[in-house]
């Protein structure tokens, strides 16, 4: 993604998003930042348009979630298409994000880190009818896209 979906999301003088209010930190895949959709950071009520992604995080869910590889790789674009966001039943301070890739459907994790930023957790995907339903079931104050 070269170009925001946010105006509040810019890329800073090294080509991070928002590295001049949320700087680097050594543990974050920092170059893999992830960009909210203004609509989608509103209907999560989310401070920043940006979250900090872990690197060994990432690089687990890339080794465990090989078949999501490109989607998780153009993350930025694909939530561009999220349908339904929430929090979680069991954690409500913990974000989810639901959305379909070609038949395929799939949810983002966002939780806090120890250091108050929000950080994405997990992105995976399933072609199961039964994937959007159990996630919407973990999930509360639930909002559809364009409602």
């Amino acid at each position: 993604m070269t170009k925001s979906t946010n105006p509040d999301a810019v890329r800073g003088p090294s080509g991070i998003w928002n590295e001049n209010i949320l700087p680097v930190v050594e543990w974050e895949a920092a170059e893999h930042r992830v960009v909210l959709p203004s609509d989608l950071q509103h209907a999560l009520g989310i401070a920043t348009p940006v979250l900090r992604w872990d690197r060994s995080k990432r690089e687990a869910v890339l080794r465990e979630h090989l078949h999501d590889a490109a989607v998780i790789h153009a993350i930025n674009d694909h939530l561009l298409t999220w349908t339904e966001a929430g929090s979680e039943r069991d954690k409500p301070e913990n974000h989810r994000i639901l959305f379909t890739v070609e038949r395929r459907f799939y949810a983002v994790s966002i939780g806090k880190r120890r250091d108050g930023s929000d950080s994405i957790i997990i992105v995976f995907g399933s072609s199961s009818r039964s994937f959007r339903s159990n996630r919407l079931r973990g999930m509360v104050n639930v909002v559809e896209r364009g409602k």
